[in-house]
């Protein structure tokens, strides 16, 4: 009787226990919290991971681990050096592609110190690539790139923009910035430096701006004495009435 009663205490707790596991997929068979861990490949250490919470769920359709509350991993090269960091708000492993999606406040540093930032990324560690379709920002020495979409290999030392939307210089002249060509050996294009706008003369010289020579018209004074060409006056007076006449033979007095 006490066997009986105990199965009818326990037999609907039991119920709604079983009903609850059914889906296994929907079950992580390993939960962790506040893990710092190594993964090795072929025996040869290659990542060191760091994460408040990370659930491994081996029965899903596809098998992929999470990291619902953030993750911080490092790549180690052949030498155990620290070739790259990544770093996001949410993570998900899908074992049998390799792939990790990576969302949230997304930051990705190389070796060389560049920084990668963008709000989703994939690393396909089988292909040994890491890309994003959106909006990125890659912070560099001397200048900022904003870009639509990037591809990388896996230690991002060599990359292509899908579409580069602004370049901004920070702290350099932009001279030099564009006569190194060591710098400029990811950028998809050469910017263009804008061409200056024509500066207006100043007002002054506006004012003061020579004008051509013109013939100035003659002064009152020497319109007035302006010598006139001369022509034979008339005779005066006297000389029309005292004007010599011809001599003419006077006819010889009768006798």
């Amino acid at each position: 009787m006490v066997v009986i009663l105990f199965l009818a205490a326990c037999g609907k707790s039991d119920a709604e226990r079983i009903d609850a596991v059914v889906d296994r997929s929907m079950t992580p068979q390993l939960h962790a919290e506040n893990i710092t861990t190594l993964i090795s490949d072929s025996g040869i250490t290659r990542y060191r991971i760091n994460a408040a919470l990370w659930d491994i769920y081996d029965k899903a359709e596809e098998p992929y681990w999470e990291f619902p509350s953030g993750i911080y991993f490092e790549r180690f090269a052949p030498d155990l050096t620290v070739d790259a960091n990544i770093e996001s708000n949410y993570a998900k492993y899908f074992e049998k592609k390799q792939l990790w999606e990576l969302k949230g406040d997304v930051k990705a540093t190389n070796l060389q110190g560049e920084r990668f930032e963008s709000e989703i990324m994939y690393w396909d560690q089988k292909n040994e690539r890491i890309y994003s379709d959106t909006a990125i920002v890659v912070y560099r020495e001397k200048y900022i790139i904003n870009a639509m979409g990037f591809e990388s290999n896996q230690t991002l030392t060599q990359y292509d923009f899908y579409k580069t939307t602004g370049i901004i210089y920070i702290d350099a002249d932009e001279d030099e910035v564009d006569n190194d060509s060591t710098k400029r050996q990811n950028l998809p294009h050469t910017p263009v430096s804008p061409t200056p706008a024509p500066v207006p003369a100043p007002e002054q010289n506006r004012l003061q701006r020579p004008v051509s020579p013109t013939r100035a018209p003659a002064p009152e004074q020497n319109r007035l004495q302006r010598p006139v060409s001369p022509t034979h006056a008339p005779a005066p007076e006297q000389n029309r009435l005292h004007a010599p006449v011809s001599s003419t033979h006077a006819p010889a007095p009768e006798q």
